[in-house]
């Protein structure tokens, strides 16, 4: 399991008391971005994972690397997004996040306090999972929290395409169940198809 709260200092690692997870910092899995605070207007009103984004205003593309992982297992990767005006601007930006060099997901938030979370379901051709900030125009691509689990579902991308999250919905499962929506990526087109898959948790 890996779960980072990014931007966190070096050496961080807490137990998150509302969702149960332990989380440490992503100071190693990255060697590029700048650490940054959210609004004091939002720290008290934010889960600890929210209060901390790691900012990318260097470079274009920036990437995490994420191992050691087992070549030909498949992961499932979550991406957590608050702005929280962490830059003062109050300008909220737009980007995209790749897996690798495939796109996985284009970040557009509403608002300061919007949380977006996606997630990626892909096999590991080598021991790590490459997951990039992209700068798409003006605005900084930011991430509040990164977070990788083995996937032992009834799904398996082949021929090195993706899985990537369309919606969950509660249609009255227990809490060990969800229905969820997922975009299959691949060959430059997404296909929608529907599963019962335990919760990322």
């Amino acid at each position: 399991f890996i779960s980072l709260d990014c931007g966190t200092p070096d050496g961080t690692s807490y137990n998150s008391t509302d969702i149960g997870l332990f989380y440490t910092s992503d100071h190693s899995y990255i060697s590029s971005g700048v650490a940054n605070q959210i609004s004091t207007d939002y720290v008290t009103s934010s889960p600890r994972i929210y209060q901390t984004v790691r900012s990318f205003p260097q470079y274009t593309r920036n990437c995490y690397s994420l191992e050691p992982l087992t070549s030909g297992s498949r992961y499932m990767v979550r991406a957590s997004f608050m702005y929280g005006n962490y830059d003062g601007l109050s300008s909220v930006p737009k980007f995209d996040i790749y897996m690798g060099l495939d796109l996985w997901n284009t970040i557009q938030l509403d608002n300061a306090t919007h949380v977006l979370r996606t997630e990626i379901i892909k096999s590991a051709t080598s021991t790590s999972l490459s997951v990039c900030l992209l700068k798409t125009g003006n605005s900084t691509p930011f991430i509040s929290a990164l977070e990788l689990r083995p996937y032992d579902g009834i799904y398996s991308p082949a021929n090195g395409s993706s899985l990537v999250t369309f919606k969950r919905i509660d249609f009255g499962s227990t809490k060990e169940s969800r229905c969820c929506l997922y975009a299959i990526f691949a060959h430059g087109f997404f296909f929608i198809r529907r599963y019962l898959a335990a919760y990322l948790s």
